[in-house]
């Protein structure tokens, strides 16, 4: 497992944690504001949804990565577009967990007599602090992804289309042989024919005397 993959599965656990604790606030927030006054305050609604939504996509992303290689749920594409969305949803509950702390509890720092009020006022503080902290966590998880994943796209790699897993962000591509995978044909030229020479052997007639017999001489 790289670095990268690894860092990316810290940060799945981490806003999964964030997101359970944030359900837990919001829904006791919920239910205390309905039982005592029979309303709610519309933050609390939208962290309970943020909450739901980060809890059932990314415990399958995960454990689904675990188990399966080059899972759809895993594709870097997929990843960048839905926790960009996370993210912004869990700013969103953040941002408007503090406006309406704004209105509610005007710089208090929760000490009421009244047990309910402090606890209420607790919550709100703490829905805006695990709100923003998974916010920034996603956000800078995402932002580096997608440049990451810009760099091994325009290095030759299909970045967009594979898992974090497997991916090669900051690799090389391989040199590629011939496209069709056939060897090359290779042309010899002949080689050049050389002159021959033939030499004739040079035969030299030989002489014979033939000398006659003398006269006088008798012949056997």
């Amino acid at each position: 497992m790289g670095l990268f993959s690894t860092a990316r599965l810290v940060v799945l656990v981490i806003s999964i944690v964030f997101a359970t604790i944030v359900l837990g606030l919001a829904a006791d927030l919920v239910s205390i504001t309905e039982s005592n006054a029979g309303l709610y305050w519309n933050f609390s609604a939208l962290g309970v949804a943020t909450a739901v939504l980060t809890f059932v996509t990314l415990i399958p992303m995960v454990v689904i990565d675990a188990y399966r290689r080059g899972a759809f749920t895993s594709r870097v594409v997929v990843e960048a577009v839905w926790l960009s969305i996370l993210w912004v949803l869990w700013l969103s509950t953040g941002a408007y967990a503090a406006y309406t702390d704004s209105l509610v509890f005007i710089g208090s720092d929760c000490s009421f007599v009244n047990p309910t009020a402090s606890l209420v006022c607790g919550e709100f503080k703490a829905i805006e602090a695990f709100s923003f902290l998974t916010w920034l966590i996603l956000m800078g998880y995402t932002g580096t992804l997608i440049v990451f994943a810009f760099i091994g796209q325009s290095r030759g790699n299909n970045s967009w289309t594979t898992t974090v897993r497997d991916a090669s962000f900051l690799a090389h591509p391989a040199p590629k042989g011939p496209i069709d995978g056939t060897p090359m044909e290779q042309h010899y030229a002949p080689p050049t024919p050389q002159p021959t020479t033939s030499t004739t052997p040079n035969y030299v007639p030989m002489q014979v005397n033939y000398s006659s017999p003398s006269h006088g001489v008798a012949q056997v």
